[in-house]
């Protein structure tokens, strides 16, 4: 069986917070935290909601409107159930703001539980508290929607109201040598300075910029204030209350972080790097909206909102390329040989070179557009007329239309080139096959309402609203897999069936990779119809159909702008890994590889080296040998000469497909009675480390001691041991 896990995510744009720079780039998007290193992204890891603030000490905790993750080296540790609106940490402790109250906690320094260990609990403020910042080990500066600052002794338990502020204050800072001078960012743009002797504050002065701040950044005295300003300089850096440096950056700041002569800036769809002293970006990654996206060799092509198309590896984005020509949003992209072909919704296409990013074509094609393919040859686009039911053939070359297929009543919706011919799919319920070379077409009338096809190798799969209809390459019938998606409809409160809409063949044509309005993928095997893998679609709790199940508190209006869904799948031509369009973005999977245990590449698979296995005491070996071979008077054998003793050893190092095999033996052997005591020696174990999905946690702890009870008193029921078996 083949499992795949998510390999890389491109970032998009998002309502994220969170930003920090240190020479490398920590940024968040989505649920997702990202760091550029290099000028390349890589993903560190996933949280359980949109990410509202992060602090880096070692580990990362990571903050959503629900809960607080750390995550250590790329793996999740675990996670706090609290609703931090700030955080900031040191060595040692966590400190938040839990609504009014600032919250300490311990970091943790080894794994047990519970895994978060609280310090102390500080009430000060009486509205939320908005920013929190370490001044040393021990003391915690704090602002609030109480216009008010105040500085936390964590150590003496001590809250002292440093001042008052006419607006909100966004976020104090301390500064000076001997940390003794107060800078305090106001919403309405008023800065304020103050000097601070013990607990005696003075007045120094005020700076107005006569702008809503939207960021700050405090590093080495310098304080960067960003504004809502878009056509005039909107980044200031403060050096006391002289500015030293002023640029306009042409995007809306929400995040920013300094450190040295630069700067890391991040809005909702863009983050970048501006150099102070060179006054210009040294890096920049735009986070845009993706509506249409197309693979190639490894290579991406997106279609963006902004009217754009964007070409990415991996972990870069490579090129950008944009026609002053378009003045409608993409519809799809294409890879050609060598270029990319972009089609608007008014039918404008646009053809790029993707080495030096000319675009050497552009035309129109007046068309409403349902859909669009092109031939393998990369000289035949195919656009599908929403009013006419008609499929317009375009010679690229010459950028005209040279031919129209008719023959559909319905318009066309989905479209595929395989070999030498285009497939389509259309609202009247019809198949198409068209041999533009040959002039000859084939109809296949589907017998249910379809959603979505494939065809790869000229094997075709249909989606019909409840099963997945297979044809061979004469469009004979083959077989239909019953398949479906559980998730909640836009006008419903309840989860119901919802038909798969996207899907796509792995390029041996063994499993068929399906998904649609809902937050799973199913991965189905195209010859036995079986569902070797559901992989979920985002992790993202605050997004709708994330649950498979709601309840009464799940009667709330549906955002339709937050839906997990699956717009397009695509499998890879030339490897095995395939890729996913959702409303967050392009994800990626690989296949996981199963890590061996070195004794199983040892183990000999013929009875006799079995038998000397059991003859030199290594019953581990034997055991695993006779389950590969998995053959009942082998098994048998082995588990009759393994001393009681030993039995637990061998059972917790069998992995689970040897177990599965393993279960079917072990019931076997109690249908003869000379065989029960040892039989229920080794289910004990069986159940105790395997249980299954429907004995867990107090269940299994009744049915170990069940078995201890009988072992005890000799009673020997075979139809609960039976059942156990089955589960």
């Amino acid at each position: 069986m083949r499992e795949y896990r998510l390999k890389a995510v491109i970032p998009t744009e998002s309502e994220a917070r969170g930003l920090h720079y240190d020479g490398d780039v920590y940024f968040s998007s989505n649920n997702h935290l990202f760091r550029v290193s290099g000028r390349k992204y890589t993903k560190i890891c996933d949280v359980g909601g949109t990410i509202t603030g992060f602090s880096i000490s070692e580990k990362f905790f990571v903050v959503t409107e629900e809960r607080m993750y750390m995550s250590n080296e790329n793996r999740m540790v675990g996670s706090l159930k609290r609703g931090f609106s700030c955080i900031d940490t040191s060595k040692n402790l966590i400190v938040a703001g839990c609504s009014n109250m600032l919250e300490v906690w311990h970091i943790p320094k080894e794994f047990k539980l519970p895994l978060f260990k609280q310090h102390s609990r500080n009430l000060g403020h009486f509205l939320d508290i908005i920013s929190v910042k370490f001044i040393d080990d021990s003391r915690v500066i704090t602002t609030s929607r109480d216009c008010t600052v105040r500085l936390f002794d964590i150590s003496g338990n001590r809250s002292t109201r440093i001042c008052n502020t006419m607006s909100t204050p966004v976020a104090a800072y301390v500064l000076g040598a001997e940390n003794n001078e107060l800078v305090v960012v106001g919403e309405d743009g008023s800065i304020l300075y103050f000097t601070i002797d013990g607990e005696n504050v003075t007045y120094k002065g005020i700076i107005y910029l006569n702008s809503k701040v939207l960021a700050s950044s405090c590093h080495l005295g310098l304080v960067a204030i960003a504004t809502d300003k878009e056509s005039e300089e909107n980044l200031f850096i403060y050096s006391g209350q002289e500015v030293v440096h002023c640029a306009s950056v042409g995007h809306k700041i929400l995040d920013m972080s300094l450190s040295g002569d630069s700067i890391a800036v991040k809005g909702p769809r863009f983050i970048g790097i501006y150099n102070l002293v060179l006054n210009l970006f040294v890096f920049e990654l735009d986070l845009p909206r993706i509506a249409s996206m197309d693979v190639k060799k490894d290579v991406i092509a997106a279609g963006c909102s902004d009217k754009k198309v964007r070409i990415y590896d991996e972990q870069r984005c490579i090129h950008t390329f944009s026609d002053p020509n378009a003045t409608h949003a993409v519809f799809s992209v294409h890879i050609l040989q060598n270029s990319v072909l972009c089609l608007c919704l008014d039918g404008r296409v646009s053809i790029w070179d993707m080495k030096n990013g000319v675009c050497y074509r552009s035309f129109q094609i007046p068309a409403r557009i349902s859909a669009s393919e092109v031939s393998d040859d990369n000289l035949l686009l195919f656009i599908a007329d929403f009013n006419h039911y008609a499929i317009k053939v375009v010679d690229l070359q010459r950028g005209k239309e040279i031919d129209v297929l008719k023959g559909h009543e319905g318009p066309v919706f989905r479209m595929k080139w395989d070999g030498d011919s285009l497939y389509t799919l259309s609202y009247d319920n019809t198949v198409r096959r068209w041999n533009v070379y040959s002039q000859t077409v084939e109809e296949l009338q589907i017998r249910k309402m379809a959603t979505g096809f494939s065809v790869r190798n000229r094997r075709l799969c249909v989606a019909t609203v409840d099963e997945l209809a297979i044809y061979d390459s004469n469009l004979n019938y083959e077989r239909g897999i019953k398949a479906s998606l559980k998730a909640r409809k836009r006008n419903e409160v309840f989860i119901s069936e919802k038909p798969i809409e996207s899907l796509d063949l792995t390029f041996d044509n063994k499993f068929i990779i399906s998904g649609g309005e809902a937050n799973s993928i199913k991965i189905i095997s195209a010859d036995t119809g079986d569902v070797v893998q559901v992989l979920r679609v985002s992790d993202n709790r605050e997004w709708e159909n994330y649950k498979e199940a709601l309840g009464k508190e799940s009667s709330k209006p549906f955002d339709k702008a937050r839906v997990i869904e699956v717009l397009k799948i695509m499998h890879s031509s030339n490897q095995r890994a395939f890729y996913i369009l959702t409303r967050e973005g392009i994800s990626i999977y690989e296949p996981s590889f199963i890590k061996f245990i070195p004794i199983r590449l040892d183990v000999s698979l013929t009875p006799e080296s079995i038998r000397g296995y059991l003859s030199g005491q290594e019953y581990l070996k034997a055991a695993i040998g006779s389950l590969r071979i998995n053959k009942y008077e082998v098994i048998k054998e082995v588990v009759l000469s393994c001393p009681a003793d030993r039995i637990e050893g061998v059972v917790k190092h069998l992995d689970t497909a040897l177990v599965d095999s393993l279960r079917p033996a072990i019931s076997r052997m109690l249908d003869n009675s000379m065989h029960h005591l040892t039989a229920i020696r080794w289910l004990r174990f069986i159940v105790f480390y395997f249980g299954s999905s429907r004995a867990q946690g107090t269940e299994l702890y009744k049915l170990k001691k069940s078995i201890d009870l009988t072992l005890r008193m000799g009673k020997l029921n075979k139809s609960m041991l039976l059942s156990i078996v089955r589960k």
